[in-house]
């Protein structure tokens, strides 16, 4: 860990560069860290909305990760008492889902940044910081320097209210939750493939308009929605999960395996 709190993505963006995360939903231990580093990832991102695991692991796998020299951060629950814990105990930033409006992100932006500008509580100089020898103001402020705030945008109205939503101060970046976006859309009767581009757009916009990070997670293995996607601005990519990369590793051996043995046996 440098000396002074860094947070990677941050580093990247503003060099220009396209963040990559991998979200962990099954993995338990500090060695995902390491392993997603070695994929090549800038970033994890671990999902406690949509999976058991406890604000104690995923404190710890944050802990590695910003030591293995990638950013990390937490999908929360949108409910009291969860972003403090996270950012506490290892996250350098949090992402928040079904932000729909501006009265949202204030309140999200709030818990999230010290005074002036939110309501966050110093916790002491601990794990993150090196437990280093400084006072809580420098704490509170490197704290804050190092962490991004995410708001998830997962409907039609908050695409809609993205340019509201991305000019409160203390949000950082519009992360748009793609797959649940797709399932408002067809809700609504609209089709996906042209509504869900004039999302992307609307986000991308307000984004533009605030200087904010456009981003994007469900992300389809399309190097050409990809490209259109980065040309709209967006410099944020969850890039799957541990699920699904060993879901498609692991259907790949069994089947070379036993097509391998299969052709053997036609031979005895």
């Amino acid at each position: 860990m440098t000396e002074t709190l860094e947070n990677p993505a941050w580093r990247k963006i503003r060099a220009g560069g396209v963040v990559t995360c991998m979200s962990v939903r099954m993995a338990r231990g500090v060695e995902v860290a390491i392993l997603a580093r070695s994929c090549g990832f800038d970033a994890i991102y671990l999902d406690i909305l949509h999976s058991a695991m406890s604000i104690e692991i995923a404190g710890q796998i944050c802990l590695a990760a910003n030591l293995a020299g990638i950013a990390s951060f937490v999908r929360v629950p949108d409910e009291p008492g969860y972003i403090a814990r996270v950012l506490d105990n290892g996250a350098l930033g949090v992402i928040v889902p079904q932000v729909d409006n501006a009265e949202q992100a204030r309140r999200i932006a709030s818990e999230c940044r010290f005074p002036p500008r939110g309501q966050r509580s110093v916790p002491g100089v601990g794990a993150m910081l090196g437990y280093r020898k400084i006072g809580a103001g420098e704490a509170a402020t490197e704290l804050d320097e190092a962490t991004m705030v995410v708001a998830m945008i997962e409907t039609p109205q908050a695409a809609a209210n993205a340019a509201e939503i991305a000019a409160v101060p203390g949000i950082d970046c519009l992360l748009v939750g793609s797959n649940d976006l797709k399932v408002s859309l067809a809700a609504e009767g609209r089709r996906e493939d042209t509504d869900i581009m004039e999302c992307y757009r609307q986000v991308a916009d307000g984004c533009r308009r605030e200087h904010k990070i456009f981003g994007i997670a469900g992300v389809r293995n399309d190097a050409e929605r990809l490209a259109d996607l980065v040309r709209l601005g967006a410099r944020f990519f969850t890039a799957g999960n541990d699920e699904a990369f060993a879901l498609a590793e692991g259907r790949r051996q069994a089947d070379f395996v036993r097509e391998a043995c299969e052709a053997a046996l036609d031979w005895c």
